[in-house]
């Protein structure tokens, strides 16, 4: 597939008078760097699915020019520089390497919110896309489901199989990990360690008063939304999350 030409054709830059920033950053992004040798050595199945990828990242963020058209021009000249030359080879090479065409509408989404400057630090925006990148469908449906809002297109099919293999309780301790979730246990670490040294400090002198902390024991392996995974849901997902009380 020749993407220099998929881009003419998808953004229709032919018939447009004056190329809009949005096709001037495709079209100079493609032929400047992508499109030579972005595949080279590797197998061949490989290379179509990449094409397939940015085909499809192409079209959807066709889909959404509109909006993407109204962000860039209200940038200065120094931020549509730096969205040219950082944020758009950033995002297309893990458009290229991504796996799974569902997650294509993330990042396109996470595209257009840096079309806003949300973040203008290229080390955070690859913090970002590199937590999205270890993430599957699976991982993002459950995620998204601890929140309250629901999008019944998106509603997981939760099957007996999933639940009886263990996946689910896998990607919770996935999301976990990547700081995403965290457990009631996990909130109330602070309380229990002051609670273990006020003991620890009884027990040497039992003059000094013990005082616990107060610790709320129940559903302490219940899973919330952290304040990175907050954040991380409006920049990809444009979901509103409550950040729980601090308990």
């Amino acid at each position: 597939m020749d993407l220099k030409k998929r881009v003419e054709d998808i953004f229709d830059i032919a018939a447009i008078p004056t190329a809009t920033i949005l096709s001037s950053v495709f079209f100079t992004g493609v032929a400047g760097s992508i499109a030579p040798g972005v595949v080279s050595g590797v197998l061949a199945y490989k290379q179509k699915r990449s094409e397939q990828m940015y085909e499809k990242f192409m079209l959807e963020v066709r889909d959404k020019s509109d909006d993407f058209e109204s962000r860039l021009e209200k940038l200065e000249e120094k931020q549509l520089e730096w969205f040219q030359e950082v944020v758009f080879p950033l995002v297309s090479d893990y458009v290229l390497e991504n796996k799974q065409e569902e997650k294509i509408k993330y990042l396109v989404n996470g595209f257009l919110n840096a079309a806003s400057m949300k973040i203008s630090s290229e080390d955070i925006l690859m913090l970002y896309y590199d937590t999205l990148d270890r993430l599957s469908i699976l991982d993002l449906i459950i995620l998204k489901n601890k929140t309250i809002w629901k999008d019944e297109l998106d509603a997981p099919i939760i099957s007996r199989e999933l639940v009886l293999d263990g996946s689910i309780t896998t990607a919770h301790e996935k999301l976990r990990s990547y700081a995403l979730l965290e457990t009631r246990a996990d909130r109330q670490m602070d309380s229990l360690i002051k609670t273990v040294v006020s003991m620890s400090e009884h027990l040497k002198d039992s003059k000094k008063t013990f005082r616990p902390e107060r610790l709320n024991t129940s559903f302490l392996t219940s899973y919330e939304i952290t304040k990175f995974g907050g954040k991380f849901l409006r920049f990809f997902c444009d979901i509103t999350v409550d950040e729980p009380d601090k308990e």
